[in-house]
């Protein structure tokens, strides 16, 4: 059964994004503990259990945990769900993002099955046209057409970012699975070239 303290969690507005987004000096884990007084390196022990099935009250209480618009998922969905927040009473961080992000709906703008130049040129087009943050996921960089586009469509963000008085948020998550990446320098475009950083 959803607690409480988890249907809480779920109903919060603010989220470790919006925190952060609000305060980018903020460490996550800070973020995490304010919220929901845990540390992010705090993990509830694992342990299995029978729960009885979900009632339909149950249901409707987890239903109550989402944004779900004007549709209404399935019962099937619901069940999975309700499982899923039944995890988070122990540790809220269990689903590895806040609460009120776990359940929603929404619609992607949009998604494109093109020859990589066509992907490309689609992503830096949305790249430099965010408002608020972008997120850029790579397993692999090096000088290429592919690149350059990428490049100058973050240059294109950060002007019209600073045209409107804000910062532009650029999260880069980059996993080649390699060991070589212990030592990866990481250029900081705010600070120059003076403040290369070891990840």
């Amino acid at each position: 059964m959803v607690s409480e303290k988890v249907l809480d969690f779920c109903q919060r507005k603010t989220t470790i994004s919006s925190e952060l987004a609000r305060d980018p000096t903020l460490a996550p884990g800070h973020v995490v503990k304010k919220l929901y007084g845990t540390d992010v390196a705090d993990h509830a022990e694992l342990k299995h259990f029978k729960e009885p099935r979900a009632s339909a009250e149950d249901l409707e209480k987890a239903y109550q945990c989402g944004k779900w618009g004007s549709t209404r998922p399935s019962e099937l969905f619901m069940r999975i769900y309700h499982d899923v927040l039944c995890t988070l009473e122990g540790d809220p961080m269990v689903g590895m993002t806040s609460p009120p992000l776990m359940g929603s709906s929404g619609v992607v703008p949009l998604s494109i099955i093109a020859p990589l130049p066509d992907i490309i040129r689609h992503m830096s087009n949305c790249i430099a046209r965010a408002e608020k943050e972008v997120f850029l996921a790579t397993n692999y960089w090096q000088a290429s057409d592919a690149s350059t586009l990428i490049t100058n469509s973050l240059k294109e963000l950060s002007r019209r970012a600073g045209g409107r008085g804000e910062k532009a948020i650029v999260k880069v998550i980059y996993d080649r699975g390699n060991a070589k990446q212990a030592s990866m320098t990481i250029f900081d475009p705010l600070h120059g070239a003076n403040s290369l950083l070891a990840c």
